[in-house]
């Protein structure tokens, strides 16, 4: 599970639980603002999980299940790049998640 904080005023409030993830969550990375509230995180299940704040709700916005092991790491790339995100599995590969706005979806590419 997946915690979410406002922190105004030295005063926490919690926002957000996000639950998707079958097993430890390795890291977590916040988008540019630009994209509005978006994170993503990646775990020893082997997901990338894209996360959207709707509201006041989190959703999964994206689930990329095709690694074959843990996937260890993950970062957006800067936004004037659009909005993309690397990610780092033990199984060998990196994959680029990119956003594709005008079709609505994302796209899956994978370097070895």
């Amino acid at each position: 599970t997946i915690y979410v904080w406002d922190i105004t005023d030295g005063q926490q409030k919690l926002t957000g639980q996000l639950k998707g993830h079958d097993g430890p969550v390795w890291k977590v990375a916040w988008a540019h603002p630009k994209f509005g509230s978006l994170l993503a995180s990646c775990g020893y299940d082997m997901k990338v999980i894209v996360w959207k704040e709707v509201g006041n709700q989190w959703q999964k916005a994206f689930v990329d299940t095709s690694h074959a092991a843990s996937v260890n790491d993950l970062e957006f790339c800067p936004w004037e790049h659009g909005c993309r995100l690397a990610c780092a599995s033990s199984d060998g590969t990196v994959s680029v998640l990119t956003y594709i706005p005008n079709e609505a979806r994302w796209a899956r590419s994978v370097m070895q």
